[in-house]
């Protein structure tokens, strides 16, 4: 259930509390199979395992667009619900 809802929601329940969803790189719900690859990632993003969510931390502070690695694999951001719902740019 957790890939199924944030692929086709964009949130996990979690994020759905936090009023946070992840987003693919053009703005909608990420899918399942990008919400399946940013979850099994997230194993690289939790190590070392002495330090649960060292490698996540330092990256999400320090790359541009608060990024971990599972979102930079599966090309997805995690956004507010505000830029969700803000109109768009058209290109």
């Amino acid at each position: 259930h957790y890939g199924w809802l944030q692929g086709a929601k964009g949130y996990t329940l979690g994020k759905h509390a936090a009023h946070i969803r992840v987003i693919g790189p053009d703005g909608n719900v990420p899918g399942f199979l990008r919400s399946l690859l940013r979850t099994i990632v997230w194993l690289v993003d939790a190590a070392p395992w002495c330090l649960p969510g060292l490698l996540g931390f330092i990256l999400v502070t320090t790359t541009r667009g608060h990024r971990r690695l599972g979102d930079m694999a599966a090309d997805t951001y995690v956004v507010t619900e505000d830029y969700v719902r803000a109109p768009q740019p058209q290109s």
